[in-house]
């Protein structure tokens, strides 16, 4: 190599040969890759029986950086869980084959630790029942996008 080369911008290597310099724009998109995974904040398993529910829930978490799923009752989310490795589940309550308590208990003994935040439009669980028994939260409908982002972030810190 020639002693006027720059050699900033190559990187010695153990037997002392030298890489070819990098180019920029390699760099620039590894750079933008690495933002777009930081980007990425938390997967959310989103589980109701009311599939426009799961839907709007998911579109709304994508669009704020979240990988998403969804499932249509606990059963079915429990089987999810086997291959979407969710860092937080938002459930319904009232379900058919299994509904979100049931849902909330099995879960605490396959995946202990994972947050589960369980949301109902009018149910007779309170929100201290829903604490004691392991939620990570309790939350009725309506309730705005808003209100349900800031609860997950502050779950998720």
């Amino acid at each position: 190599m020639n002693d006027k080369e720059d050699k900033s911008t190559r990187l010695p290597l153990p037997t002392g040969k030298r890489l070819p310099a990098m180019r920029s724009d390699l760099v620039l998109r590894g750079i933008r890759d690495l933002a777009q995974l930081r980007a990425i904040k938390a997967k959310v398993l989103v589980v109701d029986d009311e599939e426009f529910l799961v839907e709007i829930f998911r579109e709304w978490l994508e669009t704020e950086g979240y990988q998403t799923e969804g499932a249509g009752n606990g059963a079915e989310a429990l089987e999810r869980l086997k291959t979407f490795n969710a860092d937080l589940v938002l459930c319904g309550i009232r379900m058919p084959v299994m509904g979100g308590v049931t849902f909330l208990r099995r879960s605490q003994n396959d995946y202990p630790g994972l947050p589960v935040i369980l949301m109902t439009a009018g149910d007779s669980l309170t929100e201290h029942e829903a604490i004691k028994i392991g939620a990570a939260a309790f939350v009725k409908h309506p309730f705005s996008f808003d209100f349900l982002i800031n609860l997950i972030q502050s779950i998720m810190a």
